[in-house]
């Protein structure tokens, strides 16, 4: 986000403390980050996050074209996300 000058609010939390669950439970239900707060909407899935922010704020010119390179992307992307632990 501050690549493209998109303005942010950054929270930092600390993951291994007693009060994260109640911390991140006013986010999200699933107790995970990242998470992106826009207006009303919440997205708590790190992929997802960037392909809003393309959409949303940058015309989607955070995404590679043309759809091919896009499609080849996405997969290397789905398969590395996929594979975290």
């Amino acid at each position: 986000m501050k690549q493209f000058q998109i303005g942010l609010e950054e929270k930092k939390v600390f993951l291994f403390t007693d009060t994260i669950d109640d911390e991140l439970a006013q986010y999200n239900s699933n107790f995970k980050v990242p998470v992106l707060l826009d207006k009303d909407l919440i997205i708590w899935n790190s992929l997802v996050i960037l392909e809003y922010l393309s959409k949303q704020y940058l015309v989607g010119s955070g995404l590679p074209e043309p759809p091919d390179v896009h499609a080849i992307s996405r997969s290397i992307s789905v398969e590395m996300h996929s594979s975290f632990f």
